[in-house]
């Protein structure tokens, strides 16, 4: 049972929930200060029923997957795997490239514009949670225990993240902005991973031929793989994003080494 499957799924699954909750939280965090700043301190309430509106809404995308799933058999359900990998690796990018960073005038925006940006945020982040999961409990029994297991130690790690959030001094707090940063790093590799898995599947569906080199690996993890058409893969998601992410990683590298020198 503890097997390579396993700790792959395990290892996947795990940093799941608090990296999008976390996501999520910080967006809410803005959103609120935005009204504090614009004295609007009373008009809270409608951040939080936006957040609770997004959470319905991606319960019902969530039980959507389930009957999905139930449908879809063979080939149909490898091709939804592959879609719902590339879907997944989509909202990752659009994410991680689209950050709030850029809106420094949030404190102008109109109440209901406010509360749209909150539903958004949140069911985004819960969508793509609930897209890579769906991935994830397609595979063999020690995979889905692997998801299960990294799901529930995912969920206590992001508890421990609220309750320091609520109850933490503001240092404490600018070290969670810090490993925030460094968000590109584990976005860069779930996107390899999704390129990987939308291969695999779309393989498994006979759309795409498997042609070995000796040019790349395979690593079960990563969900790399030895052919041809997983190399030109990963060439194209290279080419056309590498160069947006080499400015986030120097950009993180030099907000972290920053903090650092502060801290001593």
């Amino acid at each position: 049972m503890f097997d390579v499957n396993f700790i792959s799924a395990m290892s996947s699954s795990f940093w799941i929930i608090p990296r999008e909750g976390t996501e999520a939280l910080l967006v809410v965090i803005m959103l609120i200060s935005a009204l504090n700043k614009s004295g609007r301190e009373e008009k809270v309430g409608v951040i939080y029923k936006n957040c609770i509106a997004a959470l319905v809404a991606g319960l019902l995308l969530a039980f959507g997957c389930i009957y999905l799933s139930s449908i879809f058999t063979g080939q149909a359900r490898e091709i939804s795997e592959g879609v719902a990998s590339l879907l997944a690796m989509s909202m990752l990018l659009y994410v991680n490239f689209e950050t709030f960073s850029k809106r420094e005038n949030l404190h102008q925006l109109s109440l209901f514009g406010l509360g749209a940006l909150a539903f958004v945020s949140v069911f985004r982040e819960l969508a793509e949670t609930i897209l890579f999961y769906y991935g994830l409990f397609q595979g063999n029994a020690s995979q889905q225990f692997g998801t299960l297991s990294g799901l529930m130690l995912g969920i206590v790690l992001f508890s421990l993240l609220l309750l320091l959030y609520k109850y933490s001094s503001d240092r404490y707090r600018k070290v969670n902005r810090v490993i925030f940063s460094l968000t590109p790093w584990f976005i860069f590799i779930l996107a390899v991973m999704c390129v990987g898995n939308a291969v695999n599947a779309f393989q498994e569906a006979n759309l795409l031929g498997f042609t070995p080199t000796k040019w790349m690996f395979n690593n079960s993890i990563l969900k790399t793989q030895s052919s041809v058409e997983y190399l030109l893969s990963i060439s194209m998601f290279l080419v056309s994003t590498g160069f947006l992410f080499l400015k986030q990683f120097g950009k993180s590298v030099k907000d972290f080494t920053l903090y650092l020198a502060k801290s001593h």
